[in-house]
């Protein structure tokens, strides 16, 4: 007997198992009720023919000796639970098997033969295993990622995830290692009623690459309040309150984009670009690169730049195109990044979202576009046919990127000069 056995069990829906349990009611119970043959003594089930293999339950002291029987008998042997309940009988049981090098299973339930079946159906067609991707801690990498390897590997012959990330630990500010007897550990708790859940996730994000070891500074959580959701939250409460003060409907109006001014159709299509940046970062696992690009976006791009040069189109009382041209924009690219913004800093996004919308972000379609169904997210490589028929972005002109970045340039240039000269930089310039 070997391990060739365990597998055949796997593989064949009338595998012929059988079940020691405590002799009385209970077993009685249980052998009717999962159709197990129950066995007076070991002595029979050992001179069992076409014996493949015996599951044993709870590994107490009763069942030690005959687990250990049939361990030395070259017959597989199931433990239906955990064997840690007990650390003298799980030695003899460790050492049984090892000895004679007979194949000893942990942690299965005694309806084993279906549930590997199932396990075994998923396997075949595909479907969740192997996992796309697993996470954990770097001080998992033996209890955890190489555990699932090796159980999946002989159990399976197949490894059991496609990408690992192994995440470094959170040091305090100094770089030291958090400790309650040094007493410098952080309650996460103190950031979410402070700073709130979105702004300690974005921080925990941008700080660093993941793989690497990450220096928890409170005045960076309190930091990217400030700079990233405070800032995303005036943006959106300056185009709500313009709004609704003109009765702005996005679904009642319409704006061409090819028609409205060369300011809207550059951050439109600044949005375009970062979105794609984004994504990839993503994609090649540069999550904290991306967030920082699209942190810049919503700072520098939409509010320092765009926000500051649409006030006066939005400060007309009487309604005109270039108004609407520019609530159609803001409306736009608020959709966006809460789509895009919602699987780090999920909460604040989906309140922005359901007052544009009336819909949760959680359930919009992802702005760049899907792979159609689940299998195809999941796939190694999308049809990215189907992702670009399905991409909800606004146009894209690198040439007028590049028009503006020279007046960005030419504008931070000017101020500059302003500041060497001690100009202040809110007057115009009297000659």
């Amino acid at each position: 007997m070997g391990l060739q056995h365990i597998k055949a069990i796997q593989k064949s829906k009338k595998a012929n198992l059988h079940s020691i349990v405590e002799i009385g009611d209970n077993a009685k119970n249980l052998s009717k009720k999962y159709k197990i043959p129950l066995y007076s003594n070991t002595g029979e089930l050992l001179n069992s023919k076409n014996l493949d293999a015996v599951i044993v339950a709870t590994p107490n002291q009763l069942h030690e000796k005959h687990t250990v029987s049939f361990l030395k008998n070259k017959i597989p042997v199931l433990l239906e639970k955990p064997i840690s309940d007990n650390i003298n009988s799980a030695k003899k049981i460790i050492s049984s098997a090892n000895k004679n090098k007979t194949p000893l299973l942990i942690g299965y339930h005694r309806r084993h033969n279906s549930i590997v079946s199932k396990v075994k159906d998923l396997i075949d067609k595909g479907n969740f295993f192997p996992a796309d991707y697993i996470a954990e801690g770097v001080d998992q990498t033996r209890g955890w990622f190489y555990t699932l390897l090796a159980v999946s590997t002989t159990v399976f012959d197949s490894p059991a995830y496609k990408r690992c990330l192994s995440l470094g630990l959170i040091l305090d500010a100094e770089g030291k290692k958090m400790s309650k007897s040094r007493g410098n550990i952080v309650d996460p708790w103190d950031h979410f009623n402070r700073e709130g859940a979105d702004a300690t996730r974005w921080y925990m994000v941008t700080a660093g690459a993941p793989w690497n070891p990450l220096k928890f500074d409170s005045n960076g959580v309190r930091e990217t309040y400030a700079k990233m959701f405070l800032t995303l939250w005036n943006v959106y409460r300056f185009h709500a309150d313009y709004a609704a003060l003109d009765s702005f409907d996005p679904s009642t109006t319409q704006s061409s984009v090819e028609q409205r001014p060369r300011l809207d159709r550059w951050i439109l299509s600044k949005l375009h670009s970062t979105a794609k940046a984004y994504h990839d970062g993503f994609a090649n696992w540069n999550f904290h690169k991306a967030c920082r690009e699209l942190e810049d976006f919503v700072v520098n791009d939409l509010s320092n730049w765009y926000v500051r040069r649409s006030r006066r189109r939005l400060w007309e009382e009487a309604d005109s195109g270039d108004k609407l041209a520019c609530q159609h924009t803001l409306h736009e690219i608020l959709v966006t990044l809460c789509k895009l913004i919602a699987p780090v800093s999920p909460f604040m996004v989906d309140t922005i979202h359901r007052n544009l919308t009336g819909d949760t972000v959680h359930t919009a379609s992802w702005p760049l576009g899907t792979p159609g169904s689940t299998e195809g997210a999941t796939a190694d490589s999308w049809n990215e046919d189907l992702v670009e028929a399905t991409a909800e972005l606004p146009p894209q002109d690198l040439d007028l990127e590049r028009e503006m970045e020279l007046v960005r340039e030419l504008a931070e240039t000017g101020r500059r000069i302003r500041i060497d000269a001690q100009r202040r930089q809110r007057l115009p310039c009297a000659e």
